[in-house]
């Protein structure tokens, strides 16, 4: 259990030096910008608030905070029923071997609503994707770090297209609002049947080249 995990380690916190909660950086997610990576650390100091809800009061209660926006299409359910925004973290140096963080994902009123409070430095959590503009906070809690570093990733996964959309509706979408690079190149070759080949053929032809994995049926 974490708690005894967090006996193990009182002596080493007792004598290093004391952690304070840092910004570690803002990002907006939108149709062209659709990934981000933070880092944090070295890291000394414990955190170990979870038995009463996650807390983050520096320098107490440390925790790192990237200030995420998304921006997205007020339609972005209507065209993409499932897309996700999720969150990754991972330790990058853990001389310890046993660091331990949580997360959290908090709406603009600063309520929680995701979080991953697992036994150990690897967390993930994820949301529906909201179309319009919302403001959220990655909470990077140090429930017990020893000296360890970590990266996060936070990205915006648009999930399969609405079945009640056609190939040349989601190309013609995309491409009006922003879409990615690679977006607009599968935009393109949708609406280009020569190119590549249209329809449920002219998605596969754009996943076997590595270009977002989508299939689907017109």
């Amino acid at each position: 259990m974490k708690l005894f995990k967090a006996a193990a380690f009182v002596a080493a916190c007792i004598t290093a030096p004391v952690a304070h909660s840092a910004e570690v950086g803002s990002g907006t997610l939108t149709l062209s910008e659709t990934t981000f990576t933070f880092e944090g650390g070295p890291i000394v100091g414990t955190n170990a608030t979870n038995a009463a809800g996650l807390e983050c009061i520096d320098p107490i209660l440390p925790c790192d905070s990237f200030a995420l926006t998304t921006d997205l299409p007020e339609e972005l359910a209507e065209y993409f029923p499932t897309s996700l925004i999720r969150v990754l973290l991972g330790p990058t140096d853990s001389p310890s071997g046993a660091d331990d963080y949580d997360l959290q994902l908090l709406d603009s009123d600063g309520d929680v609503i995701a979080e991953s409070t697992s036994e150990g430095a690897v967390e993930g959590v994820s949301v529906v994707a909201l179309g319009g503009v919302n403001e959220y906070t990655v909470n990077v809690v140090h429930w017990l770090v020893v000296g360890g570093s970590y990266s996060a990733t936070i990205e915006l996964s648009l999930g399969m297209p609405s079945e009640d959309k056609t190939d040349e509706e989601v190309a013609a979408w995309l491409e009006e609002n922003g879409g990615s690079t690679l977006m607009q190149a599968r935009a393109r070759a949708a609406t280009n049947p020569s190119s590549v080949g249209g329809g449920a053929a002219g998605w596969l032809s754009l996943v076997l080249l590595g270009m977002l994995g989508l299939s689907r049926r017109r």
